[in-house]
């Protein structure tokens, strides 16, 4: 029997740890891996929290700046406030003297269309110079207004006349003869060119 001695006792445990360690495992070579799983396509879970977040943010700014340019664009178009124009506006003996000019071809076409233009264009005549509607008046009327018109009584004559000769053609289906037609024509140009003020008198009846 051997004799143990201190020294023996206590390299004992160190060598059954080395002894222990020394064992070599068994080979795993021919071990099937059970643990190996085969690769599968990502999974889409949606947006994260964050871009979310700001994502909403974002299009909360977006919509207060748009907002934010609408307004002043408002507020400094309205300060500019509206754009002069310029509008032109032609005497009344300027409009009937071109009223006039395109009634010639219908003197061989239509007579009513004749009279119907013709009685527009005067009346349209002394409403802006006289001031009085007579565009909107009956011929019966209209022939009582002009009493109050500063005419002589060779032109209150010709619009009388004028009136008698185009109410039948107009509403009656009556013929209308082309030398009527031509005087009437004629004398509406030179009712317009006499009841045409001059310069001077225009000022005054402006300023009166």
């Amino acid at each position: 029997m051997k004799k143990v001695t201190l020294f023996s006792a206590l390299l004992l445990p160190v060598y059954a740890f080395a002894q222990e360690s020394a064992v070599v495992p068994k080979s795993s070579e021919n071990t099937p891996m059970t643990d190996i799983n085969d690769i599968v396509s990502p999974i889409y879970t949606g947006l994260s929290g964050a871009l979310k977040e700001g994502l909403v943010y974002g299009g909360a700014g977006l919509l207060v700046v748009g907002l934010s340019l609408l307004g002043l664009w408002l507020w400094f178009r309205r300060k500019q406030g509206p754009k002069n124009v310029c509008v032109v506006v032609e005497p009344a003996e300027i409009v009937a003297l071109k009223a006039f000019e395109t009634l010639a071809p219908l003197r061989h076409s239509d007579g009513k269309a004749f009279y119907f233009e013709l009685s527009e264009a005067l009346r349209h005549y002394i409403k802006g110079r006289f001031f009085i509607n007579a565009s909107e008046m009956t011929a019966e009327e209209f022939l009582a207004s002009l009493g109050s018109i500063d005419l002589e009584a060779g032109q209150r004559d010709y619009l009388k006349e004028m009136t008698l000769h185009g109410e039948p053609v107009k509403f009656a289906g009556q013929m209308a003869s082309l030398q009527v037609m031509d005087a009437d024509l004629n004398g509406a140009r030179r009712f317009v060119m006499e009841t045409t003020p001059r310069p001077q008198e225009d000022q005054e009846r402006k300023d009166s």
